[in-house]
């Protein structure tokens, strides 16, 4: 169809004669046509459904799917809560395939969550709540570190979040969700 239109607006003349007579001259109503309304609806209309195509896979998950974890970043590591009680530090442990609502905050200066496999960087700002997820998607480590300089010991302000399958990660639950045993020696 669009070719037709172009051919026909392009092909389509009056006789010479019949333009020097009459005074106007078609040429420049057909670029405007062809040009300034055709090209750009042939080229933004593939834009726009490749556009709605991505917003529809953007839907943030339901609640009932959601695991969260605290994140606070320190002088110079991480405290990670989970919402069980849990806490580890530098360390980050998700079920592969479940989302995970991060929520951070930084307890002295500026710091920068990365870890570049599952997301981009989220700044940790005094004083405030940022929230990023993440999702792994195979069994694995991934490294991150903080990629906003926050001190002397910047560089070891490292962690790593381990995805398990979802009956290890259960398993990994329970194991760290029992009460310590207290030492019986010095």
């Amino acid at each position: 169809l669009v070719a037709w239109v172009l051919f026909r607006a392009f092909t389509h003349r009056k006789p010479r004669s019949e333009l020097h007579t009459s005074g106007d001259d078609e040429r420049p109503t057909r670029w405007i046509i062809a040009g300034g309304i055709l090209l750009p609806a042939v080229i933004l209309t593939p834009l726009f459904l490749y556009t709605l195509h991505v917003f529809a896979r953007l839907v943030p998950p339901s609640e009932r799917d959601i695991m969260e974890v605290e994140i606070t970043g320190r002088q110079w590591w991480w405290d990670v809560e989970y919402s069980d009680g849990i806490r580890t530090a530098n360390e980050i442990h998700v079920p592969v395939g479940k989302p995970v609502r991060i929520r951070l905050r930084s307890d002295n200066v500026i710091h920068s969550f990365w870890a570049p496999s599952l997301h981009g960087k989220m700044d940790l700002v005094p004083g405030q709540v940022n929230t990023t997820w993440i999702q792994a998607d195979s069994i694995g480590v991934y490294r991150g570190w903080c990629a906003e300089y926050c001190g002397l010991q910047h560089a070891r302000m490292q962690f790593r979040v381990v995805a398990h399958a979802p009956a290890d990660f259960a398993e990994w639950q329970r194991r760290n969700g029992q009460i310590a045993t207290l030492p019986t020696d010095s």
